[in-house]
């Protein structure tokens, strides 16, 4: 997967478009959030070879889009608008429009996006610690609709389905990056951690939409209606039978 090479530091990538990703932390079943990753705000200034790793996370508008959580193990699950109306049925209209299926740097479309410890914003030789719902890592992703070669995917909606028949939209890379790191279902933190989500991109004026990701804190119990956070895919499945 290839994305645009320019190299520029947060201060170039100032718009003036009103964006901004949004944290929806009501009518979900406890230790649930669903953080939406707007890729024309969220960001990160700069990359390492093969843009494996990131650095200095910022916003576009100022407004980082971060989420604290408590010490425990968490889950991060990839969601869209449809999946996410029949898995939280307490949601309401106004935060459904917010929740996103992927996002676009000019054409293909991707669900990539990553979390970084609030720390990386001081010290930029910081990267991210989570990549999660990574394109690159889609097992024979030409099996899948949609897919452009070394690219992406045609449309938002190819993308999700794709990290989700594949089995990487609740997979997460650490370690050393996004493509050589170290694949998990889930990350524990030892103590109290504020991370700060974006989408990888350090120009973020020519973006569409964003990603949005279910994080679960595994020892909170779920209400019977949320029991299928963690399978989207049975969803993807009796779409396709209804078609």
């Amino acid at each position: 997967m290839s994305y645009k090479w320019i190299l520029c530091s947060a201060t170039l990538a100032v718009g003036t478009a009103a964006h901004a990703g949004t944290v929806i932390d009501t009518n979900l079943p406890a230790g649930t959030q669903i953080v939406n990753i707007d890729g024309r705000n969220d960001g990160a200034a700069a990359y390492g070879p093969n843009q494996d790793a990131w650095y200095q996370p910022f916003a576009v508008n100022g407004n980082l889009l971060s989420v604290t959580l408590d010490p425990g193990t968490y889950t991060f699950s990839l969601i869209d608008p449809t999946d996410a109306a029949a898995q939280f049925s307490g949601l309401d209209a106004g935060q459904l429009s917010q929740i996103y299926t992927a996002w676009t740097y000019n054409s293909p479309y991707v669900t990539d996006w990553m979390a970084f410890r609030d720390t990386a914003l001081t010290d930029h030789s910081e990267q991210q610690l989570i990549s999660g719902a990574v394109g690159s890592q889609v097992a024979n992703p030409e099996t899948t609709a949609g897919y452009w070669p070394g690219l992406g995917w045609h449309t938002a909606q190819n993308a999700y389905d794709a990290a989700v028949s594949s089995g990487v939209y609740n997979q997460i890379w650490t370690g050393s990056g996004r493509v050589t790191g170290v694949q998990q279902s889930d990350y524990t933190f030892d103590k109290t951690t504020t991370l700060i989500f974006i989408a990888p991109d350090n120009v973020l004026g020519d973006n569409v939409a964003g990603v949005s990701v279910v994080v679960h804190n595994t020892a909170a119990v779920p209400e019977p209606s949320s029991l299928l956070v963690m399978c989207p895919g049975l969803l993807l499945l009796a779409r396709k039978r209804r078609k």
